[in-house]
């Protein structure tokens, strides 16, 4: 899973984390603030729920996103390699939307952040 990832979202300059059954993308919006995208794709089973985050001092918006048109982000099956590439694909076309619409407008109602925010030290 998380080379799909990688060959995706790092030409987005995305990091990728992984840990038990969840995957952690990450990068600086162009306020200083982190862009993330959560993925639980399960430690159990295998289906996906899908959150982009923003995150700078003193705020944390989340929306989830969806996987397919017409999808909902609740526990969408990930199914074979395939699949999962289709999935991952979308995930991306919807995170560049979300880039180009929803982290402006929050940088803009929160303003920057100060070169040493990091959004584990909030």
């Amino acid at each position: 899973m998380k080379p799909t990832l990688v060959e995706v979202f790092a030409p987005r300059g995305f990091d990728c984390k992984g840990r038990s059954g969840t995957f952690t993308l990450q990068r600086r919006a162009p306020g200083n603030n982190v862009v993330e995208i959560d993925l639980d794709v399960g430690t159990w089973g295998r289906s996906l729920i899908a959150f982009f985050r923003v995150r700078g001092p003193g705020f944390n918006v989340a929306l989830e996103m969806p996987v397919a048109a017409g999808e909902g982000a609740r526990q969408y099956p990930i199914g074979d390699a395939e699949s999962w590439r289709r999935i991952v694909d979308n995930l991306a076309a919807v995170a560049d939307e979300l880039q180009r619409t929803f982290v402006g407008e929050i940088e803009a109602a929160a303003g920057p952040a100060p070169a040493w925010f990091d959004p584990g030290r909030g």
